[in-house]
């Protein structure tokens, strides 16, 4: 059948989670987060238009 919108959602949501996770070991060491805080916009973005397309 294919994976539905809201796996869809769901796998997007699980991303953004992760990546959050990451970003705070990167502060706690006092390093960049400039990549991640991109790819977690880009994702937001992904989630925002899977939305939008879907109403």
């Amino acid at each position: 059948m294919g994976v539905s919108i809201m796996d869809t959602k769901v796998d997007l949501e699980k991303k953004i989670i992760q990546l959050k996770l990451d970003k705070r070991q990167l502060v706690l060491a006092g390093k960049d987060t400039s990549k991640i805080d991109k790819e977690i916009l880009h994702i937001k973005r992904e989630l925002d238009n899977l939305v939008v397309t879907n109403k």
